[in-house]
């Protein structure tokens, strides 16, 4: 994955007596950063350390 990516999952439950209620979420995907070591072409990727998450209620 070179780019953001948006999923949006969806969940929609139902009781017993017909009635509904729907809630979302959605999350933003970024991909982990890749940058060159040193002048030897050798590729790093990030760790999970560095990955930066958030999580908002409405």
């Amino acid at each position: 994955m070179t780019k953001t990516e948006t999923v949006t999952f969806t969940l929609r439950a139902q009781d017993a007596q017909g009635n509904t209620a729907d809630d979302s979420l959605t999350v933003t995907i970024k991909p982990l950063p890749i940058q060159p070591l040193n002048d030897t072409r050798v590729i790093l990727q990030a760790t999970s350390s560095q990955i930066l998450s958030g999580y908002q209620a409405n």
